[in-house]
């Protein structure tokens, strides 16, 4: 018998939309979802990092130095 060519995207995507891995996703997330402190470790830390993020960063510049090298020699 003769192998079919499959590419090894098409085996990917396959294998990335397959019931057995989609019904593991689920069954993960909702055992997840279902104890409260993993519902909690997935939500504050986003909401902390929003929060401390938010004040760490600013688009303002200043105080910044800034060096210029002539290499032209003329």
């Amino acid at each position: 018998m003769a192998k079919s060519k499959i590419s090894p995207l098409t085996r990917l995507i396959n294998f990335l939309f397959s019931p057995i891995l989609r019904a593991q996703i689920v069954k993960e997330i909702l055992c997840t979802l279902r104890d409260p402190r993993s519902r909690m470790s997935l939500i504050v830390p986003p909401i902390l990092q929003l929060v401390l993020f938010s004040f760490a960063v600013t688009l303002d510049v200043s105080n910044v130095n800034i060096g210029v090298l002539d290499m032209d020699g003329g």
